[in-house]
């Protein structure tokens, strides 16, 4: 019989290795909850080149891992592998979670250089990728909110502002938003919202 003393998540032992990750969204307008601006909303959001294609990526100092949709892996023809052993994936809700089984490497296009980077496959919401604390610590990212910016290895990468990151999710799911030069090596995928 096992017995629970509350200080170790029992799955997450034989796991070998948890990662965290938290994602919420709010609704634009929520008549029950206290109002907010729109700069409270925002997140620090960029496109990134990941293994050639433009991809939508949050930069969340709240997630241990760097993360890829499936999706985004496939369209992007990421060499995927099985991990030898599955990893648990803990949300930031209490119960929360999934299993990671497959993972990869991949050239990530920052201001100034390309780097390869290893990846979490993972079914997330919204973005293509994530990058998370290994990305962050790694490459000397600084996430300023006040100014909305965000810094890879001291050079400023351009990030969206709220309405920009609503605009491109909307370009995605709208083929007739995209115009005929878009750039056919674009990830263009409709989007769980």
């Amino acid at each position: 019989m096992h017995h629970d003393d509350g200080d170790y998540d029992h799955e997450s032992l034989y796991a070998g290795r948890v990662v965290h990750s938290a994602n919420v969204r709010r609704r634009d307008e929520d008549p029950s909850g206290p109002t907010r601006p729109k700069r409270f909303f925002t997140t620090l959001v960029a496109e990134l080149e990941i293994n050639g294609h433009k991809a939508l990526v949050l930069f969340d100092s709240g997630s241990t891992t760097d993360s890829v949709t499936p999706e985004f892996a496939f369209v992007a023809k990421m060499k995927q592998f099985r991990l030898a052993e599955q990893i648990t994936l803990q949300l930031g809700c209490v119960g929360s979670r999934s299993k990671i089984s497959y993972g990869s490497h991949a050239p990530v296009g920052m201001p100034g250089s390309t780097e390869s980077v290893y990846f979490d496959i993972v079914n997330i919401d919204r973005y293509d990728a994530i990058l998370g604390t290994p990305f962050l610590e790694r490459f000397k990212v600084l996430l300023d909110f006040n100014d909305r910016s965000v810094r890879i290895n001291g050079t400023r990468q351009t990030t969206f502002t709220y309405d920009e990151e609503l605009a491109y999710i909307a370009m995605r799911r709208d083929p007739a938003a995209r115009g005929h030069g878009a750039d056919s090596r674009s990830y263009r995928v409709i989007c769980r919202i």
